[in-house]
């Protein structure tokens, strides 16, 4: 899972009492708590989270990419032919297929393949000097990441999505697809979102004004994002309309 997630997951419980939501206490006690420390090899400066298809653990962080078997911490080195590269890891995402999608502070994305292979993407394949922050895979298969700009895999290209696509230029938070295949991104202007078989982004009628969270979907379908601030559910009447799009583009 995405670290982001688990951390803004503990987050919302923690935070649960102050909104007045009931958290079960049968959470705390049906786990068992094992702690991990420097002293183990833990990087203490890793922020993100993530576990591949073949079970490995990775974190990232300052310290660059570390890999975890339950029992012993590795630290990876990342091949790329990319001499300007950050190793530190601002962003993760693990992948359906079997890849390991890590955002460099600069320098670009590296993706480490099921094979244990590394692939690099620079300013040649479109990505910005800025940082990659996070990631998202639609129902599509297609990567989208977040730096400078929203940005979408082509091929083995990445493009930054136009104004004229409906989302205004300059820097995202984050990008989410949810269980329905919508697009979902925020922006210093709002959040947008692009439905399934659509090309264009649509902002939200009421917006939550977004300072750097990310988004979360409960299992009934709820939308929420998450900020300093603390816990937002997306109105109804948004997600009906973001349905409704979804039910158009359909019919198409």
């Amino acid at each position: 899972m995405h670290v982001r997630a688990w951390f803004l997951l503990v987050n919302a419980l923690l935070i649960a009492p102050a909104y007045g939501i009931e958290v079960p206490g049968r959470i705390a006690s049906t786990f068992n708590h094992t702690k991990w420390s420097a002293r183990d090899g833990l990087p203490t400066e890793s922020v993100w989270l993530a576990q591949s298809s073949d079970g490995w653990l990775w974190l990232g962080g300052a310290s660059g990419l570390t890999r975890f078997d339950g029992v012993t911490f590795e630290r990876i080195e990342i091949a790329s032919p990319q001499k300007r590269r950050s190793d530190e890891v601002y962003g993760f995402y693990a992948d359906e297929e079997g890849s390991l999608w890590i955002g460099n502070r600069y320098g670009g994305i590296s993706r480490r393949l099921a094979d244990g292979s590394f692939r690099h993407y620079g300013l040649t394949e479109g990505i910005p000097e800025e940082a990659v922050t996070g990631f998202a895979q639609d129902a599509s298969g297609a990567m989208w990441a977040v730096s400078s700009g929203l940005l979408r895999m082509e091929g083995e290209h990445w493009r930054t999505v136009a104004e004229d696509e409906g989302l205004p230029p300059g820097k995202v938070f984050a990008v989410y697809v949810d269980q329905y295949g919508t697009v979902w991104t925020s922006h210093p202007q709002g959040i947008f979102y692009r439905p399934i078989k659509e090309t264009s982004f649509r902002r939200v009628d009421r917006v939550i004004p977004p300072d750097g969270g990310d988004f979360l979907q409960s299992p009934d379908g709820r939308l929420w994002y998450i900020d300093r601030e603390g816990v937002h559910a997306l109105a109804a009447q948004e997600l009906r309309a973001a349905r409704a799009q979804r039910a158009t583009a359909r019919e198409w």
